[in-house]
């Protein structure tokens, strides 16, 4: 978007209640008249972790469970401070997803295959460091190395650099909440 001419974002609060707050993002482009436009939802709640089985101090606690590693979190009132940081990354989000929108197919395909050039690239020059930072970026997702053995087919010690470069792919779409 900062390439381009003529092009405005912008995001207005259209709602703001005790629970949930809704901004409507637009992205127009003047110059070929084309705009899009986003509503999102921003919770005013967050989870946290409590200390040793007990809730957060001093936050109002809506609801509590048991994550996935088996820690008791909290649902709580998010303070302004975290409204306020959730939105700006929800917001953001949506002003890049409008923007992508307005590029000409050709332009994300030609940027798409050269982001995948230079990830194979990089396995090709250095597979084996490659690998350990793909590893270590797997494991803080506890995804471990027989998980991405067992996806493979085939031990890890014989990953290909194509393979690590669609690995890379894998784990961003994972990391980003995509897949």
């Amino acid at each position: 978007l900062q390439l381009f001419r003529n092009v405005q974002a912008t995001s207005t609060t259209v709602y703001d209640g005790p629970d949930i707050r809704i901004i409507k993002v637009t992205v127009i482009d003047f110059e070929n008249n084309i705009s899009f436009d986003q509503e999102v939802n921003v919770p005013k709640t967050t989870e946290k972790k409590g200390w040793k089985g007990k809730p957060p101090e001093g936050r109002e606690v809506i609801s509590q469970r048991i994550n996935s590693p088996g820690d008791q979190t909290y649902l709580v009132t998010a303070t302004d401070d975290e409204v306020i940081l959730k939105q700006a990354a929800m917001v953001s989000k949506a002003m890049r997803t409008c923007g992508q929108r307005l590029l000409p197919r050709d332009v994300i395909e030609e940027a798409i295959a050269q982001i995948r050039a230079t990830t194979l690239d990089k396995a090709r020059k250095d597979p084996d460091g490659e690998k350990k930072v793909l590893l270590d970026a797997f494991a803080a997702l506890s995804i471990l190395p027989s998980d991405i053995a067992a996806l493979v087919g085939h031990s890890i010690d014989r990953l290909t650099p194509a393979e690590i470069a669609g690995l890379r792919d894998t784990y961003r779409s994972i990391k980003s909440g995509d897949a």
